[in-house]
């Protein structure tokens, strides 16, 4: 089964953030970006993260009318900045592909567009 999702959402800055900043080694920089679109029936969370020695992709889904839920994650080893985070969620692109998962948080129009293609999700 092929699970495709596209949700829309609004940007709002937090802070900024520079990874040259960070006086640690690679191997302790955690760096993630992840989205929670919800209702009163369902919710979907998405996440990529780079955390240095390891990257975890990440999509889950709950029913909260039906009681199920489903998540299926991938994890890379030592991604070590590979994803390019960017300085804040105002600005910057972050796309993931690999042979099963293809997750993007891109910025159109002012608004951040959440896309995820997982190949086998459920």
């Amino acid at each position: 089964m092929y699970a495709e999702m596209i949700f829309v959402s609004m940007m709002m800055n937090w802070q900024k953030y520079d990874r040259n900043h960070i006086r640690a080694s690679k191997f302790r920089i955690k760096e993630w970006d992840y989205y929670l679109v919800l209702n009163e029936d369902l919710a979907g969370g998405f996440t990529l993260s780079d955390d240095g020695y390891i990257g975890l992709q990440s999509v889950f889904l709950l029913n909260f009318k039906d009681g199920w839920e489903h998540t299926e994650t991938i994890l890379n080893p030592f991604p070590m900045g590979k994803l390019q985070m960017p300085q804040t969620s105002e600005e910057g692109d972050i796309i993931y592909r690999d042979k099963r998962l293809h997750m993007a948080f891109q910025i159109q129009n002012g608004k951040r567009r959440i896309r995820c293609y997982f190949k086998n999700f459920y």
